[in-house]
Order: C-alpha cells, then sequence, then structure tokens
C-alpha cells in the first residue's frame, strides 16, 4: 500500500480531479533542462545570508522562479550576442589597421575572422513572442525588464534638464587653488 494519501491520486472526473497542467513542447523543455544542468556544475561559494534572502523573497512570489529564470537564459544568449559584436568589431578594426601598419613592420597577413560564439541551444527566431512558451516569453520578460530602465532613463532626460545616463561626479578643486580666473588679462567676454 502506498504512503501517499488518496487525495494525492485525483480520480479522473472526481471532486478530487485537477484540470491536466500543460507540458512545455520539445524545445522549451530541452532549454530549461539544459540551462539548469549548466548551473549545476557550477560550484561557486554561496552567502548565507543572500540565499536566506533569495528564499524568501522567492516563497512569497513563487512565480519569480519562472521569471528568474526565463531572465537568466535570455541573458546567456544575449551575452554571447554582445560577444559576437564585439570580435566582430575588434576583427573589423585589425582590418583597418592592418593595411598601413603591416606595411611598416612586415606583416602582410590579413586577420582571420573571429569564430562567433554560439549560446547553448540557440536557434533563429527561438525569443520570438509569436512562438509562446518559456522561450517566446523570455525575449518578452527581458525588453519589459531592460526595456523599462532605458525608458525610465528616457523620461527622465526628457524631463529634466539631466542627460539620460549617470555623468561623472565633478573633480573636487582643491581650496588652495584660486577659482576666481580673471581670463590672464584678457577680456574674453567682449566682441571682436
Amino acid at each position: 500500500m502506498s504512503d501517499v494519501p488518496a487525495a494525492a491520486h485525483p480520480v479522473p472526473g472526481g471532486q478530487n480531479a485537477s484540470p491536466p497542467v500543460p507540458q512545455p513542447n520539445d524545445e522549451d523543455r530541452r532549454a530549461i533542462t539544459e540551462f539548469f544542468d549548466r548551473l549545476r556544475e557550477v560550484d561557486v561559494p554561496r552567502d548565507p545570508g543572500a540565499e536566506a534572502l533569495i528564499t524568501e523573497v522567492i516563497n512569497r512570489d513563487p512565480k519569480l522562479r519562472y521569471s528568474l529564470t526565463q531572465l537568466a537564459f535570455f541573458q546567456e544568449h544575449a551575452l554571447a550576442a554582445a560577444q559576437n559584436r564585439i570580435q566582430d568589431l575588434e576583427y573589423q578594426l585589425a582590418q583597418k589597421q592592418g593595411g598601413f601598419f603591416a606595411s611598416l613592420f612586415g606583416s602582410k597577413a590579413a586577420p582571420l575572422p573571429p569564430r562567433p560564439v554560439q549560446p547553448p541551444g540557440a536557434a533563429p527566431g527561438m525569443f520570438s513572442p509569436s512562438r509562446g512558451g518559456f522561450l517566446g516569453g523570455a525575449g518578452g520578460l527581458a525588453v519589459g525588464v531592460l526595456g523599462g530602465a532605458l525608458l525610465g532613463a528616457a523620461v527622465m532626460s526628457a524631463l529634466t534638464d539631466e542627460p539620460a545616463a549617470a555623468a561623472p561626479a565633478p573633480t573636487p578643486v582643491p581650496p588652495d587653488i584660486d577659482t576666481d580666473d580673471d581670463g590672464g588679462g584678457f577680456d574674453i567676454d567682449d566682441d571682436y
């Protein structure tokens, strides 16, 4: 006899029956399981306080597990795309610099094109919202999270005289430097 209560085994059509949970498609299932397999391989020290806080926050709002997984998976692919773009720009720069400097230093070999970084499970259109499911929602979530930050910066820029990106803090002037510049005897405000 099983130690599991009868309520855990719903009777089809009975009062304990719950609607079946839709299963992810094969591509989503593979993306999710392979993503967590990669995470399991990484063993880094954990901050117990941070881990307890994360557990508390997730327990208060369990849907965050799903969103966090989507966002991390999407960012893994975005990082690979950024690495590819950087490699491409470095390659273009090396090609341009190769002409003059290569002739001076005797090197006439053209730089080799970079090998693209392929994120695990990458496929064209995998984050398209029209495909639905886990992967289709990941792109929309990332746009919402990252786009919200960009939109916030744009709105702030439009509503204030402040630039959208934070400007560096001004360098403080040491107290022994005279900041009352008289123009060195030249009146720079006069018209010429």
